[in-house]
């Protein structure tokens, strides 16, 4: 009767619990090849789909086959690439606008809106297992090492240790923080919303160097060896050094540009809000060729080694060339995307509104 009885109760107990995402698997390897080193599809065809329902961030990420699909009302789904099919999901906040952080099996993420600061969802207990209130953040989470960065949207830097979540250091910019910061080895680089653009050792938070640009920013800075592009709402790109802060060429441009500049070895592309793209050259800030495309581009770009990958707001989707602007292949989306592209496996997937992830394989 005791050992029935003890039966029972474990049975009770595996129907009562809650059911548990698959496990991702751990971090990968360094040296991994970079979108820019990857063969890019020059022509495309529909394959499967799965209605999410939910709009994504504007970037997502994946571990080998499992992608983490972020939504803007706060919903963390996963997905396996190979069934595209979801392995669950679950509502973790009432809004996020940043790519989350991983240290398997912890994800971190910069919230919105609801409970603001940093929520921690471990991904093998499928829930969120702490809350930080740093305050409202529409940036991305950023880990290093033992350092993960937050940067709430009124300019308060804070870089706090993992796992236990002991504050490290903490500034003020003197801006609102509207982009994504990112990390130069080890460096953290903060840009404002309006113009200044400041980098703090990691470590401890010294401040390297500031610089002020009369200018307003929406996107992020792009980090190239030690350049850093910085394009701004007057339709400028700065290049600053990242060692010193000091500015050392600009790119000229009149439109507005809202979404982050591209490069490879030579060129830098750059997505003007009218929907004109113009690939320049870095070493002297010539243009090499422009090319205009239907409307504003409504998502990242995504650039491999022979392709350029360009949303747009019309639901257009277009594969150009990044050696002469050519139109190498055209595509009317059965929605606007939101989310940067992600290619995986010759596959590319792209994620359109109202919630929709689509498949498209190699035409060619």
């Amino acid at each position: 009767m005791k050992y029935l009885m003890l039966t029972m109760l474990m049975l009770l107990a595996f129907s009562c619990a809650r059911p548990r995402l698959n496990r991702a698997p751990a971090m990968p390897s360094a040296g991994r090849k970079t979108p820019a080193m990857l063969k890019g599809l020059t022509a495309i065809k529909e394959a499967r789909r799965l209605e999410i329902g939910h709009n994504a961030i504007p970037r997502l990420f994946r571990r080998e086959h499992l992608l983490f699909y972020l939504t803007l009302d706060g919903y963390f789904y996963q997905v396996n690439l190979n069934t595209l099919e979801s392995e669950g999901d679950i509502r973790i906040n009432e809004g996020m606008r940043g790519t989350a952080a991983l240290d398997y099996p912890l994800l971190y993420f910069s919230t919105a809106r609801g409970n603001e600061g940093v929520s921690v969802y471990d991904l093998n207990r499928a829930r969120v297992v702490r809350e930080e209130p740093l305050g409202t953040s529409v940036s991305s989470m950023l880990l290093a090492g033992d350092r993960l960065v937050h940067c709430a949207a009124d300019g308060r830097i804070t870089v706090l240790m993992t796992p236990s979540l002991k504050s490290a250091w903490s500034v003020e910019l003197g801006q609102d923080i509207v982009a994504d910061a990112l990390i130069d080895g080890e460096n953290l680089i903060v840009g404002g919303r309006d113009g200044r653009l400041a980098s703090y050792r990691l470590r401890d938070g010294r401040l390297n160097w500031s610089i002020d640009v009369p200018d307003a920013f929406y996107t992020g800075p792009l980090l190239s060896q030690k350049a850093l592009y910085w394009a701004a709402y007057s339709g400028t790109v700065y290049g600053i050094n990242t060692d010193t802060g000091q500015k050392e060429h600009t790119f000229p441009g009149s439109t507005p540009v809202y979404q982050s500049p591209v490069d490879n070895d030579s060129l830098l592309f750059v997505p003007y809000a009218d929907g004109r793209l113009i690939a320049f050259y870095k070493k002297n800030g010539r243009a090499l060729w422009a090319r205009q495309l239907d409307g504003p581009f409504s998502a990242p770009l995504l650039l491999t080694a022979n392709a350029l990958y360009c949303s747009q707001m019309s639901e257009k989707f277009y594969i150009l060339s990044p050696e002469n602007g050519t139109i190498l292949h055209e595509q009317k989306l059965s929605g606007r995307s939101l989310s940067a592209p992600l290619q995986w496996k010759k596959r590319l997937f792209l994620f359109l509104s109202p919630g929709t992830i689509q498949e498209y394989k190699d035409a060619e």
